[in-house]
């Protein structure tokens, strides 16, 4: 799937999309268990982490996360990237499992 493409379900996120649903207002395209998203503001880029903003992530919620992955979580009153914990408050939405960057 490539960047706003519309996936085959048709299925694309709205503002008033809730994060308790898995779904956010970045720009999200959903397929199955998986999400492409932008990285927008300063919940999504977690300090001394590789991810900035402008970057395209994918965010699949199948996938089990393990102590230190990046993944989507409910921070406060909105979604943010968070390295996971075992003992996080925070669940995950799910994991990050591909991270890409345009250079221009």
């Amino acid at each position: 799937m490539m960047r706003g493409e519309q996936p085959e379900n048709g299925r694309r996120t709205d503002v008033k999309q809730v994060v308790e649903e898995g779904k956010t207002p970045y720009n999200a395209v959903y397929d199955g268990n998986r999400m492409m998203m932008d990285v927008i503001g300063s919940r999504m880029t977690p300090d001394g982490s590789c991810i900035a903003e402008g970057d395209h992530i994918i965010i699949d919620k199948s996938v089990e996360p393990r102590e230190g992955d990046y993944v989507l979580a409910k921070v406060g009153d909105a979604p943010g990237i968070i390295a996971w914990t075992p003992d996080a408050p925070q669940k995950p939405l799910g994991v990050i499992i591909k991270l890409t960057r345009e250079y221009r």
